[in-house]
């Protein structure tokens, strides 16, 4: 945790992807960090590309892609190409069939590159239950990150289906969401999480884990009612997970970034003609600088070996 935080702080010191002044780094990473690490180019364009997969509600903002600051920079500055797979609020099983056809499809096109996967929220499961069920996909995934991922479900996946239709409702979310939301919440309880980690305990392919946390005063008001469920259990969360649950068992874990579930991946700032993106008043996150500081420290990590 410590060289990803001196990793993430030069980043946002010397690139700042994001622009825009971004105050001390202490604001944004737990454990501070130098400013003064060596920046080279990001070696690997030519073995690896970048997919993020994120989590419930995604396809309703389509406006607001994950790590949508860090798209452009990744591309023209290092050659890194950052794609996010859309991917509808269904079950982990039924998604995990659709990473797996995408994946597949997209190593028949470019077969010299592989995948460094970040899942996102829910998108962290998904990732898990494909590279179990589908394991011809290891092969083509050099590297698995879960950023806020729910590797371990969340509290307040218990209280679905009526959670997920008070937020459609409240929020005025679009009525374009794709999926089975019901279905996709059961997948998100901790006993379903727990069950499918007790069968496959141990990471499938290189893993890494980065979790949110926020204290009460970086919160969004979109979600301060369910930062104070989740409080009952544990203190160290970020308004939908706790730590541990963002956890993968076995991953490296690269510290944890100061935020709130939502704004250390989605820009819903560029939400427009929604309820929700107006309840995003704590969104500000460099999201830009927190990827590629990812892709710097995965990539130099796996060269190792």
């Amino acid at each position: 945790s410590a060289a990803f935080s001196d990793l993430f702080c030069t980043v946002l010191k010397r690139k700042n992807p994001d622009g825009g002044d971004w105050g001390a780094c202490e604001q944004w990473i737990e454990k501070k960090g130098r400013e003064d690490v060596r920046l080279s180019s990001i070696p690997g364009e030519d073995q690896y590309r970048v997919v993020v997969v994120p989590g419930f509600f995604s396809s309703c903002f389509p406006e607001a892609p994950a790590f949508l600051e860090a798209h452009k920079p990744m591309k023209e500055q290092y050659g890194y190409q950052v794609d996010v797979m859309t991917i509808p609020n269904d079950s982990s099983e039924d998604n995990a069939a659709k990473i797996a056809a995408y994946l597949k499809a997209e190593a028949a096109k470019d077969p010299k590159r592989k995948f460094i996967l970040v899942g996102y929220s829910k998108g962290a499961p998904d990732i898990q239950v494909m590279l179990a069920k589908f394991p011809e996909t290891r092969a083509l995934v050099a590297a698995f990150v879960s950023a806020a991922g729910a590797s371990g479900g969340s509290w307040l996946a218990d209280a679905a289906p009526a959670m997920a239709e008070k937020y459609m409702n409240m929020y005025q979310i679009s009525k374009s969401c794709q999926g089975d939301i019901a279905m996709g919440f059961r997948s998100l309880q901790r006993k379903v999480r727990s069950a499918f980690l007790g069968a496959y305990p141990d990471p499938l392919v290189p893993t890494y884990s980065i979790p949110a946390v926020a204290p009460p005063d970086r919160l969004s008001k979109s979600v301060a009612q369910t930062a104070r469920v989740i409080m009952a259990y544990d203190r160290d969360q970020d308004g939908q997970l706790t730590r541990g649950d963002a956890i993968v068992p076995g991953s490296k874990i690269l510290g944890a970034a100061i935020s709130d579930h939502f704004a250390l991946a989605l820009p819903f700032e560029k939400a427009q003609g929604s309820q929700f993106g107006a309840m995003m008043d704590k969104n500000r996150y460099p999201r830009g600088a927190l990827l590629e500081a990812i892709v710097r420290f995965v990539v130099a990590d796996l060269e190792k070996k």
